[in-house]
C-alpha cells in the first residue's frame, strides 16, 4: 500500500465522519450550520481531485516491456505476447501472478486490459465465453495464462497494452485512472 493510498482512505474517512456530522447538524435543526460544513467539504473534494488531475498531467507516462510484471500488492499481470491475427484484430497473450506465500487472492479492482492503437484510442477486448477471467483467483505462488483479442480498425497498428479501469475508478493519486502506464510494443 502506497501513501497515496493511505491518503485516500483517509480522505474517505474524513469525508464520512464530516457527512455524518453535517447530517446531524441538520437534524438538529441547524441548517444554516449544515450547509457551511457541506460547502467546505465541497471545497476540499475539489481540491483534492485538482491535485490529483495536476498530479496526472506532470507524471510521466510509465512504461513496461512484454514480459515486465506490473504488480498490484503480490498480485501481477504480465503482457507477454501480442500479434495480428487478422487485419482488424491482435491477439494478446498474458499471465496472472501471485507473488503470495500464503493466501488466495485475485484482483478485484475491476481493472480489463486495452489496446492503445496508434491513434490513441483505447480499445476493449472482444471477451467471448471461454476466457479466463482477470479477478480469477490465484492460489499462492500460481501463475494463470490466458489471452484476449482486440478488434480494432482496419490497418491500425497497436502501440501499446493497458492495465486499467475502464469505466469504474477511484481518484487515488498515482492510480489508475491518474496514474499513466503502457506496455509498450516496441
Amino acid at each position: 500500500m502506497s501513501l497515496f493510498d493511505l491518503l485516500f482512505l483517509l480522505v474517505v474517512l474524513l469525508s464520512a465522519v464530516v457527512l455524518i456530522t453535517a447530517a446531524v447538524v441538520a437534524i438538529s435543526g441547524r441548517g444554516g450550520s449544515a450547509l457551511r460544513i457541506l460547502r467546505t467539504w465541497a471545497a476540499g473534494a475539489g481540491v483534492y481531485l485538482a491535485i490529483a488531475w495536476v498530479s496526472h498531467a506532470a507524471l510521466p507516462l510509465k512504461t513496461f516491456h512484454l514480459g515486465d510484471e506490473q504488480c498490484e500488492d503480490d498480485w501481477c499481470l504480465s503482457i507477454d505476447r501480442v500479434s495480428r491475427v487478422a487485419p482488424d484484430s491482435y491477439r494478446v497473450a498474458f499471465r496472472m501472478i501471485s507473488h503470495a506465500l500464503r493466501v488466495d487472492q485475485r484482483n478485484r479492482n475491476g481493472a480489463e486490459l486495452f489496446l492503445v492503437g496508434t491513434d490513441g484510442r483505447r480499445y476493449a477486448s472482444t471477451q467471448t465465453e471461454g476466457d479466463v477471467p482477470i479477478d480469477v483467483l490465484l492460489h499462492p505462488g500460481e501463475t494463470i495464462a490466458a489471452e484476449r483479442v482486440f478488434k480494432v480498425p482496419a490497418g491500425l497498428d497497436a502501440r501499446g497494452v493497458v492495465f486499467g479501469s475502464g469505466h469504474t475508478w477511484l481518484p487515488i493519486i498515482g492510480r489508475e485512472p491518474f496514474q499513466k502506464t503502457m506496455v509498450v510494443l516496441n
